[in-house]
């Protein structure tokens, strides 16, 4: 009987005691102390318990798994360093700095950055782009091979492509180097050409954008549907009234979707020959007006390459020397 008693006070003691050491937090303080408990040496490798993360990669030097702190031409262009601000400041503070950062171009003064035109202030690629424009003083073209885009923040630089002059649908394109004619400009924008090339605009281009979306929108003065076809006797008799009733409804740089039935197979079989970018190409190409000052050129990025704010964008030429910067 007294010894059940005594084992009976022996329990409840140590009850007791498992109790007031959890109400201390006794197992939470054990556990800290457990979950950060290692083994290391110079020799040997790291211990971990179940729950500890291990670094598996150990063998593997942070630069190289991650690569060098500079910007590239896949960098976020707004994670910039934090003496970024700094940079910046101290670029706009300088404004004699800003156009020429220590090696003037012997191009400056005759192809410059339009501000006013350009839109680098978006993370939507399709919707980020540069103008350049040559000077309409410059007595003869300037080429644009070797030339390139940075941004003075973080670095990223982009050499500018080359073009296609004309632009051939349903083919591949031979591409040369650019030169811009005095009063000309090129639109370049950071992600990818809609055709699948740069090119240069010209009066049937307009067409392509039925089907196609640019940024900022292709120019659609095209040749009228109406011109081209003239109100003669000869295309009255042959094409018939419907067809040039049809034909003066149509928009201009627009193929005809769907054409009525009224309409003669004559009629149809020339809109379809005609209202379209190749037909258009065909029938204008040796017209001395043919070429627009505007080329699309395209830098292929897939990703922003401009800062959403605060940035300085040079135009660097083929030797790195600054043309031109555009400071926003």
């Amino acid at each position: 009987m007294i010894r059940q008693i005594i084992l009976a006070l022996f329990a409840f003691i140590i009850l007791s005691l498992v109790v007031i050491w959890i109400l201390n937090k006794g197992p939470q303080r054990i556990f800290a102390q457990v979950k950060s408990f290692s083994f290391a040496g110079s020799t040997s490798t790291d211990f971990a318990l179940p729950w500890q993360p291990s670094n598996i990669f150990s063998f593997i030097e942070e630069e190289d798994l991650f690569g060098p702190d500079a910007a590239g031409a896949n960098a976020n262009p707004d994670q910039t360093s934090e003496n970024t601000g700094g940079q910046y400041g101290e670029i706009i503070g300088n404004p004699n700095d800003v156009m020429t950062f220590g090696d003037p171009s012997p191009y400056f003064r005759s192809v410059h950055i339009s501000g006013a035109y350009s839109n680098p202030q978006t993370s939507d690629i399709p919707a980020e782009y540069i103008v350049i424009e040559a000077s309409a003083e410059n007595t003869t073209p300037i080429s644009l091979e070797g030339w390139s885009l940075q941004s003075a923040l973080t670095g990223v630089r982009i050499a500018l492509p080359p073009a296609a002059s004309p632009l051939r649908g349903g083919s591949v394109n031979a591409v040369n180097s650019v030169s811009l004619e005095p009063g000309a400009y090129a639109i370049i924008a950071s992600g990818a050409s809609p055709v699948g090339v740069s090119f240069r605009e010209n009066i049937c281009t307009g067409y392509i954008s039925q089907f196609q979306t640019f940024e900022p929108a292709l120019s659609l003065n095209c040749p009228s549907p109406s011109g081209e076809l003239p109100l003669t006797p000869e295309n009255l008799s042959q094409y018939g009234d419907a067809c040039f009733d049809f034909i003066y409804s149509i928009p201009t740089c627009e193929f005809p979707k769907q054409v009525p039935s009224i309409v003669s197979p004559a009629c149809r079989s020339f809109l379809q020959n005609t209202l379209s970018y190749n037909g258009c190409m065909n029938r204008h190409y040796m017209r001395s007006s043919f070429d627009r000052e505007a080329w699309r050129l395209y830098l292929e990025s897939d990703s922003a390459l401009w800062r959403d704010q605060r940035d300085v964008v040079r135009l660097l030429d083929d030797d790195g020397r600054t043309v031109d910067a555009y400071v926003y």
